[in-house]
Parts: C-alpha cells; sequence; structure tokens
C-alpha cells in the first residue's frame, strides 16, 4: 500500500518520506519471490524501506524457507537458474546486516528461517533481540529460535507459539524458550503429549495460563494467579484440585459440540483464594 500511496503525487510523498513510522513494518516473505527479478526489486525495496524507516523500532516478519523454490518454480519462465534453486541469500543477509540488526527489531513474526539465510549473516554484526517485545513462533525447530531465546530480555511483552495440529512435548517445549519464559508474565501452553509434563515447571514471574483441556500440566503451579482454560467439547472441566492452589481469577469456556451430556458431578475445587469466577459452557 505504501509503494502504491507514495506514487500519487508530489504531496503524498513528502509526507510518506518524512514519516518514518510507515516504513516500520518489514514483510521478508519468499513466497512473493517468483524469479530473479521479484526478489532483486525486493532487495532494493528492503534497503530503501530501511533507510526510510529511520530509528523506528521494526516489526519484522519472516518466512524464508529456500525449500519453496522446487524446479518447478525454477523453470525459465520465472528466470530463476534450475542449478541453484534458490535466491542468493547473501545479498538478503547484508542489507540486514547493515540497515536492520537484530537489535533493531521490536516484534517478530517467525515463520520459517531457512538455515541458509543464518550461514550468510554474521550474528556478531546482528547483535541480540535486547529490544523484542513480541514474538510469535510457529516453530520449535526453527534454527532463528536459539538466537532469539538467548538474547531476548526483559523487554518481551508477549510471545505466542502457534501450534501445529500435532502436540508437543512438554519438556522440549520448556527447553527451547527456557529464557523466553524468565522475561514474560503471560502464557499460553499448547496440547501436550500425555505423560510429557510430569517435571514440568514455570519460572515464577509467569502468573497468567492460558491453556485448553490437553494442556494441564502435572505438577503443582503455586505462582499462577489467573487462569483461562478452555476444553474442546462441552465436559467436566479437568481442573485437579491442588494443582493451581493460589489463584484469584479462574475462566472455563467449551468450544464445539456436546458428545455426551455434562457430568452432574463436578470435582470439588478448593480455591481459597479465587476472587473471580467466569465461565462460558
Amino acid at each position: 500500500m505504501r509503494w502504491n500511496l507514495i506514487a500519487v503525487c508530489s504531496r503524498w510523498r513528502q509526507i510518506l518520506l518524512a514519516t518514518p513510522l510507515v516504513w516500520r513494518d518489514v514483510r521478508i516473505d519468499h513466497t512473493q519471490w517468483t524469479g530473479e527479478n521479484e526478489y532483486e526489486r525486493f532487495l532494493y525495496r528492503l534497503e530503501l524501506q530501511l533507510s526510510r524507516s529511520g530509528s523506528e523500532q521494526l516489526q519484522v516478519q519472516l518466512f524464508v524457507l529456500w525449500g519453496h523454490f522446487l524446479e518447478h518454480r525454477a523453470s525459465s519462465s520465472t528466470g530463476w537458474n534450475i542449478s541453484r534453486r534458490r535466491p542468493d541469500l547473501k545479498k538478503l543477509a547484508m542489507i540486514l546486516e547493515r540497515a536492520a540488526p537484530f537489535g533493531s527489531w521490536k516484534t517478530l513474526n517467525l515463520i520459517s528461517c531457512d538455515p541458509a539465510l543464518l550461514e550468510q549473516m554474521q550474528l556478531d554484526r546482528m547483535g541480540g533481540f535486547t529490544n523484542l517485545e513480541v514474538l510469535h513462533v510457529k516453530s520449535l525447530n526453527d534454527p532463528l529460535l536459539p538466537i532469539v531465546n538467548g538474547t531476548v530480555t526483559h523487554s518481551l511483552k508477549h510471545f505466542e507459539y502457534v501450534q501445529p495440529h500435532t502436540p508437543v512435548d512438554g519438556q522440549a517445549f520448556l527447553l527451547g524458550i527456557s529464557n523466553i519464559l524468565n522475561c514474560i508474565i503471560r502464557l499460553k501452553l499448547p496440547s501436550f503429549i500425555p505423560g510429557s509434563t510430569a517435571n514440568l515447571t514455570l519460572p515464577p514471574t509467569i502468573t497468567t495460563l492460558h491453556l485448553s483441556g490437553y494442556s494441564i500440566p502435572d505438577t503443582i503451579l503455586p505462582h499462577v494467579r489467573i487462569l483461562q482454560m478452555l476444553s474442546v467439547k462441552r465436559r467436566e472441566p479437568p481442573l485437579i484440585p491442588g494443582r493451581f492452589p493460589n489463584l484469584t481469577s479462574l475462566t472455563l469456556s467449551t468450544r464445539g459440540g456436546v458428545s455426551s451430556p455434562p457430568s452432574t458431578s463436578i470435582t470439588p475445587l478448593d480455591l481459597p483464594y479465587l476472587e473471580q469466577l467466569t465461565t462460558h459452557l
């Protein structure tokens, strides 16, 4: 949109060029690179955009996966060299090193980061994610995630793991984001593989949990004060007595149809500090 607006007239161009905020949203998305010409055009515009963003902290969406450049995309009609099958990521790495080090990233939507891109970067020049405030992650195995986890600070306010359809191992989940967890106070737990949370522990700074009926930890979490829980079908809330002894706020919700009549007997819960109870059943 901004590239269209800047071409409307000279007055609009002057306004946009004098407004760094307009240029802070950075989308690095390989699905837009249908050929070498498009890739070179993207690099040209990215460099212009970063120069125009000034000192604004960047909001970055990163989706670079060289496996996307399969042979059917690397045909002569698109201009890709079939023997390469991917763009020259060194050019992209050099632009990021020069104009967008990690310390300038305020938000990161991490869909996928190709290992080849990191290999082309001089990571000492990229620095750390010291100013990151919002982080969305789609894969716990992404090669960029260890760098984020190792350098993020208490500037981080929001973290969300966009879970795939299959449950994840509880211990692997916590291990991959251990430092991230130390920086946040709210956490949405994914659905875990049964039995993988036997020794699950969370930092005492996390006082708010969002979870589903498939992500109930198998340990006591005394630091949690606010709990929002979603059950997939209408049924007895799978809360185990004593698991959250110091709750002050509890929200129970359901989603989906009723596979059987709701249970008439609910396991008693002793919540002596509870101040607010909300249900959406």
